[in-house]
C-alpha cells in the first residue's frame, strides 16, 4: 500500500471480515484511509465493532475475485463499487419504503347463534284473576267482586330458530307449558245467606285450574360472545277448567224451596298475548342455558250455570286471566360451528 491512497477491500464472508480486521488494525497506524465493501443484506451477522455507517451494505454479491479478500485492479474496483452502490441504493429504498401489513380479519364471534334449537324449562307462575260472580233470581242480581291470586309450578318444552346478523339475533320460538295454577272461593247465594255455609238459602263454590299455557313468539336479541339479552312477544293460548257448585240441600236456593246439589264443569281455551325478556348463555357450541320472564294476558271468560232447569235462577262467573312466569331452561342447538363472523 502507498501512503495517501485509499485501500478498498471486498469481503464476502464474516470469516474473511474477521481476518481483514487484523490487517486493518495494523495498517491504520500510518493514517491511510480504507473502504470496506461487505456483501451481506444486513449487518446483523457482523461483529459489533463493524456495525457502523461507514460500512456499505449491498443486496447482491459481486464475484470480483477468487479470494475472500484482497486488493484488486482499479477496473475491478470501479466495477465493484458501481454495482455495490446500485445494490446499496436498492437496499436503502427498500428500508425506507413504507411497509404495509395485511388488514386483519373482521372480528370473529366466539359463538354463532344461527340455527334450530329445542329445550325444556321449569319455573314458577303467578296467576291473577279479577272479576265478578253473581247469583240471579226473580230478576234480581247479587253481584260480588272477586280478586284472586295464586302461585304454582310451570314446566314444559320450547323450540325455535335464530338468525344472527352481526351482533343482532332475530328468531321465532314456540313453547308449551303444563301448570298447576288454580284459584277458588265460596260465597252466599243472596244477601240473606251466610258466606260459605248453608243457612237454608244455599252456598256457591267456584274453582278453576289452568291446565297449560302456550305461545308463539318473535325474539330480538343482542349477543356478545357467549351471552345474549333479548326481548320477545307474540300470541298466547291457555286452557282453563272451571267448576261451579250450587249446594242448596238444606232448604233450597235463595227464594226457591227446591233442594239440590249441582255442579257445572266448563273448559275454555283462550287466546291472548304474551311479552317478556330473557338472557341466554352458551355453555359450548350446542348447549344453551336461559332465564326468562313472560307476562300472559288471555282476556276474559264468563261461565254460567242454571242449577234448576226451568227456574228463574242462574249463577255466573266473569273474570280475566293474567299470568306472570319466571322460567329457567336448557336448550340444545343443532349443527354449526361455535365460531361465527360479526
Amino acid at each position: 500500500m502507498k501512503a495517501g491512497k485509499a485501500e478498498i477491500y471486498l469481503i464476502r464472508t464474516v470469516d474473511a471480515l474477521l481476518r481483514l480486521r487484523n490487517v486493518l488494525e495494523s495498517s491504520c497506524v500510518d493514517g491511510r484511509p480504507f473502504v470496506v465493501l461487505y456483501f451481506e443484506r444486513t449487518t446483523r451477522s457482523l461483529p459489533r465493532s463493524f456495525r457502523n455507517p461507514t460500512a456499505i451494505r449491498a443486496t447482491s454479491a459481486v464475484n470480483v475475485g477468487a479470494t475472500d479478500f484482497g486488493r484488486f485492479t482499479l477496473k475491478k474496483i470501479v466495477l465493484a463499487i458501481s454495482i455495490l452502490a446500485l445494490g446499496a441504493a436498492n437496499a436503502m429504498a427498500a428500508d425506507l419504503a413504507p411497509r404495509y401489513t395485511k388488514a386483519g380479519a373482521a372480528p370473529v364471534a366466539a359463538y354463532d347463534w344461527t340455527g334450530f334449537y329445542v329445550g325444556g324449562n321449569v319455573g314458577s307462575v303467578w296467576e291473577r284473576d279479577s272479576g265478578v260472580s253473581n247469583f240471579l233470581q226473580d230478576g234480581n242480581a247479587t253481584p260480588q267482586a272477586n280478586s284472586l291470586d295464586s302461585t304454582g309450578v310451570i314446566g314444559g318444552i320450547h323450540a325455535g330458530y335464530n338468525w344472527q346478523m352481526t351482533q343482532w339475533v332475530f328468531g321465532v320460538e314456540a313453547d308449551w307449558d303444563w301448570t298447576n295454577a288454580r284459584n277458588g272461593f265460596c260465597r252466599p247465594t243472596d244477601d240473606l245467606a251466610t258466606p260459605c255455609a248453608d243457612n237454608g238459602r244455599g252456598v256457591l263454590t267456584f274453582d278453576q285450574k289452568t291446565e297449560w299455557l302456550g305461545s308463539a313468539r318473535a325474539r330480538v336479541g343482542y349477543a356478545w360472545d357467549r351471552f345474549m339479552l333479548y326481548g320477545t312477544g307474540g300470541a298466547a293460548w291457555g286452557k282453563i277448567d272451571t267448576s261451579i257448585n250450587v249446594n242448596c240441600l238444606d232448604d233450597g236456593c235463595g227464594t226457591s224451596f227446591t233442594q239440590l246439589n249441582t255442579t257445572g264443569n266448563f273448559s275454555n281455551t283462550k287466546t291472548g298475548w304474551v311479552a317478556g325478556a330473557g338472557a341466554e348463555a352458551r355453555l359450548d357450541a350446542n348447549w344453551i342455558v336461559r332465564a326468562e320472564y313472560l307476562h300472559y294476558d288471555l282476556g276474559s271468560v264468563t261461565n254460567t250455570l242454571n242449577p234448576e232447569p226451568g227456574a228463574d235462577q242462574s249463577v255466573t262467573w266473569s273474570r280475566s286471566f293474567k299470568y306472570d312466569t319466571v322460567r329457567a331452561g336448557l336448550s340444545y342447538k343443532f349443527g354449526g360451528p361455535a365460531a361465527g363472523h360479526y
